[in-house]
């Protein structure tokens, strides 16, 4: 039994899994469809539920052993953003694969066959290949998974730990060099997210504090900036939250990015016709088209194109801020 999400097929649409069940008799497939979720991430849950269920619950499978024994323990005891990690790995990666299997059939032929398409053809499939470093993570999260079961006598020892954990490729990259960045820089400059990637880059903010900042926290006479809200994603939907307290900062900008910034702002007052500045929605620094709220996804999929715009190297949205030290270290490079 596997299953498998269905993105929206039109515009307002809904997410959807499907569940298949095997065989039928002259041909062809038993197919379960469920639509009407609102996110990737409730679709995922309502799946993984989907399996447990058609396992008849049973708590000696994979996905009843995840879904209604592991992740329910593990959200009593881990932070949220930790809990919704695990959540992703199990849900998209661990049960439509492996969900129907026995927990003692988990054999290292089993597994291997797991890594390998996950490693090759993505989630059911059907997505782009996961990097080594997102195989690791999820093989981790159903290793600790196996670690319990063992703990609770339902494993006599953890099977994964007989898999060998998949390297990261060489030609993964986690970084620009200075000239990957500023040729970077100069594709996204008449972009309307230009003073983001920017900030991305000189100031060092990761996606969640660009996504989340306030023209409140900044203070453009001084050209400093306050890093004290970020924009996560819990349960599939995006939230405002508070920066840890460990983590919150305030940053001297430069006055080029601050006039950039001013540049941004007269932009977007123009482009609401009225400031609207004072509530926590409107008072956000970068939005999305129409004036939502700029998603962690539609920020990836921007820099995606700019990245293949500019011809640099892929890397994910939260290495930008590596770029910075080697931008001023190497000023003078051609």
């Amino acid at each position: 039994m596997k299953g498998g999400i269905r993105a929206p097929r039109t515009v307002g649409g809904t997410w959807g899994y499907r569940i298949d069940l095997g065989a039928v008799p002259g041909g062809g497939r038993n197919q379960k469809q469920v639509a009407g979720f609102r996110s990737r991430g409730e679709a995922e849950a309502a799946l993984a539920e989907a399996l447990a269920a058609f396992g008849g619950g049973d708590r000696r499978t994979v996905a009843g052993y995840l879904e209604l024994v592991w992740l329910p323990a593990k959200e009593r005891e881990i932070d949220r953003s930790t809990f919704d990690q695990y959540a992703w790995a199990v849900r998209r990666h661990i049960v439509p694969l492996l969900g129907p299997v026995r927990l003692a059939e988990l054999e290292s032929g089993v597994l291997e066959r797991w890594l390998r398409r996950l490693a090759g053809a993505g989630r059911n499939g059907g997505d782009r290949p996961l990097s080594a470093t997102s195989v690791r993570l999820v093989r981790k999260v159903l290793s600790m998974a196996c670690e319990d079961a063992v703990d609770r006598g339902l494993l006599a020892d953890n099977p994964v730990r007989q898999t060998p954990a998949p390297r990261a490729a060489p030609f993964e990259r986690v970084g620009w060099t200075a000239g990957e960045a500023r040729r970077f820089l100069a594709a996204a400059d008449d972009h309307p997210l230009r003073a983001a990637f920017q900030l991305a880059v000189v100031a060092g903010l990761r996606r969640g504090e660009l996504l989340g900042l306030r023209w409140s926290d900044l203070d453009l006479e001084t050209g400093r900036l306050r890093v004290a809200q970020q924009l996560m994603i819990e349960r599939g939907r995006a939230r405002l939250k508070p920066v840890p307290e460990r983590e919150r900062r305030t940053i001297a900008l430069p006055p080029s990015l601050v006039r950039m910034l001013l540049e941004h702002r007269h932009r977007q007052d123009d482009g609401r016709g009225v400031s609207t500045v004072g509530t926590d929605d409107d008072d956000l620094v970068f939005r999305a088209p129409g004036g939502g709220w700029l998603t962690p996804e539609r920020f990836a999929r921007v820099m995606g194109d700019l990245i293949e715009q500019s011809g640099v190297p892929r890397i994910t949205p939260d290495c930008l801020r590596r770029a910075g030290p080697l931008l001023l270290a190497h000023r003078k490079e051609p």
